[in-house]
């Protein structure tokens, strides 16, 4: 294409051991381009059109360059990203320019839902000023106004705030709540409309062109997308200011959306449930967007009330499928816990999501433990089943074994571990202490040796069955609520109250 002139910038970023030493730059279609492009303050050219097509309009209003240059302009301009491509790598190949292909290099490129390739481009987008918003919310973490459990986490947290930039608020999105900004059609002839007609066709033009054809109200009814530069005229509105409006077609951010999830769920700021629940006590989330939503909802918390939203913040990992991989419908991992549920119950899942794995830490779908938790759902029947057949002495024996004294001493442990487990919210050692209690120490030693005697033990048996269900209760609440029933009780085993060491 003949001699093009070109600013060389040297860059700690550009490793020159690596390839030629030399890295092309896209301000406009490369995040990390952008960044650069900022710091040289280079131009930002799109050279890609919102419908995905090759846009050279820029490059062919430039009569200096040779005429090889503008014919190759014009052929790839207006064509999709992938026939452009087609087309440059055959030029490439007729000026000698290409020296090889790399048949077998792959690399990460971001696609849709529905598969196709994102070509990331520069748009005008809604901000907010995080600086104000951000202190506060760091210094309540920091100060222990809230805590985050596991304690280790909240060094992510910590690195969130301190590095947060201005939030880009808005998003290209159909799902989601509209932006309430309003722009005026006299006062913004440059914006860009899409909108379907009357005849259920795509218009898009500018609105000084579109007004000529067609009504406000037909524009209004069909709109589909406003392109609009930073330079327009708008108005904050809840409600349409006028008939001369159109609404701002993108969409908050979910987590600007989330982030108000606390005050809007309980009324804020007037509604009862606001007065009495706001802040709350616990926030129970996974880890991965700790910094995305748990740290949004600190910000609109403290802002709007001067108080942060919740006490504590407890963070659990994400299961991932069994070969370790974070599960995908494209990569067939996905586990249908329905399944697991019909086959083993609800509670064994729930015991095997719980016990074994470190808090805060992602882990591996634990069928193998799902599968021994179920057994354990039926070790407890049978422990009930047999202390329910034992015929009940019309006198109760009121001398302690030793056997009976070590298991009530046994059980005061269990009742003081898992207190403070929980008081800690590590509850998979509370689960694992239960489990270990009722299995080892109450059915398969003092259990079997109460059977000669299980008249006299019936008391104690009883008694630490009592207990080991209210305990065990939070964990798996349906076997015990069955359970608890089956034995004969009226109220609900969730209203009894936690049992006392």
């Amino acid at each position: 294409m003949g001699n093009v002139k070109m600013t060389i910038f040297p860059d700690p970023e550009v490793d020159p051991k690596f390839g030629t030493g030399i890295m092309k730059v896209t301000p406009a279609h490369d995040p990390h381009d952008f960044e650069l492009g900022k710091k040289h303050n280079l131009p930002v050219t799109p050279i890609i059109d919102l419908n995905g097509r090759m846009d050279f309009s820029w490059f062919l209003e430039q009569t200096s360059q040779n005429q090889k240059s503008l014919d190759r302009a014009k052929k790839y301009h207006g064509k999709k990203v992938a026939e452009a491509r087609k087309l440059m790598l055959e030029d490439l190949k007729e000026d000698g320019l290409l020296i090889r292909v790399d048949e077998n290099y792959s690399h990460s490129v971001p696609v849709c839902k529905a598969g196709h390739d994102i070509e990331p481009t520069i748009l005008p987008n809604w901000f907010v000023r995080v600086e104000t918003l951000k202190k506060p919310a760091y210094e309540a973490v920091k100060s222990g106004k809230i805590k985050i459990h596991p304690k280790w986490q909240e060094i992510k947290y910590h690195r969130w705030m301190e590095n947060m930039h201005d939030w880009a608020i808005s998003r290209q999105n159909v799902w989601g709540i509209r932006i309430p900004v309003w722009y005026n059609v006299d006062e913004n002839p440059d914006i860009t409309v899409s909108f379907l007609n009357s005849k259920k066709e795509i218009v898009t033009k500018k609105l000084d062109e579109t007004l000529k054809d067609y009504s406000i109200e037909e524009i209004q009814s069909g709109l589909q997308r406003l392109m609009v530069g930073k330079d327009a005229k708008y108005v904050v509105e809840q409600n349409n200011p006028g008939d001369r409006y159109l609404q701002e077609t993108d969409t908050f951010d979910t987590w600007f959306s989330s982030g108000q999830w606390p005050l809007v769920t309980l009324g804020f700021p007037n509604a009862d449930n606001f007065k009495y629940f706001y802040p709350t006590s616990v926030l129970e989330t996974a880890w991965e967007i700790l910094s995305k939503w748990v740290s949004r909802m600190i910000m609109f918390g403290i802002y709007l009330t001067g108080k942060p939203p919740f006490n504590d913040v407890y963070l659990h990992g994400v299961v991932r499928a069994l070969d370790g991989r974070k599960m995908s419908k494209s990569l067939g991992n996905v586990i249908n816990p329905e399944e697991y549920i019909e086959e083993f119950g609800v509670d064994a899942l729930r015991m095997g999501l719980v016990v074994g794995n470190g808090t805060g830490k992602d882990f591996n779908f634990p069928r193998d433990k799902v599968i021994g938790y179920k057994k354990f759902a039926n070790k407890l029947w049978n422990i009930a089943r047999y202390i329910q057949s034992i015929e009940q002495p019309k006198v109760v024996e009121s001398t302690k074994t030793d056997s009976d004294k070590d298991i009530l001493h046994k059980l005061n442990v269990t009742i003081k571990s898992v207190d403070r487990s929980l008081e800690k919210f590590r509850f998979a050692d509370a689960a694992e202490t239960i489990y270990q209690f009722l299995w080892h120490d109450f059915a398969d030693i003092y259990l079997e040796e109460s059977k000669n005697r299980k008249e006299e033990a019936y008391a104690t048996l009883s008694h630490v069955l009592d207990c080991s269900l209210r305990l065990l209760h939070p964990f798996m609440p349906f076997v015990t609520e069955a359970v608890w029933k089956e034995l004969g009780h009226n109220d609900l085993l969730i209203s009894c109250p936690w049992p006392k060491s």
